[in-house]
């Protein structure tokens, strides 16, 4: 691929994941944590209410603030890329934008 090429990649992958993110401004952390613990928790930590809990193998919320690069975009591309293949996640809208404030609560209390 020529490099005009892939520049027109990228900026199609990025125009994708902003067209993922949710319409509504703002979202809410307290949802968000409750969303992960209904959702996520099974394979991922969410927080302190599963801290030893998850699977090897995934991120932990803790990691995923840690990186908010990377996951923010991933997690705003959740409903238009589902990440977990083959499972039926049942996450709005509003709730990715309330995971995403979550996320970013635990990023502020690592560094305190």
């Amino acid at each position: 691929m020529t490099r005009a090429g892939r520049s027109l990649a990228v900026l199609a992958e990025a125009m994708g994941v902003l067209a993922a993110l949710p319409a509504r401004a703002g979202g809410d952390a307290e949802k968000g944590r409750r969303v992960a613990e209904r959702v996520c928790a099974r394979c991922h930590v969410v927080g302190e209410s599963n801290r030893y809990g998850g699977i090897d193998s995934t991120p932990s919320f803790f990691t995923m603030a840690a990186k908010p690069q990377s996951y923010e975009r991933r997690l705003a591309a959740f409903r238009s890329r589902p990440p977990h293949r083959g499972q039926k996640l049942k996450v709005t809208d509003a709730e990715v934008e309330d995971l995403i404030v979550y996320v970013r609560t635990l990023r502020r209390r690592a560094k305190d």
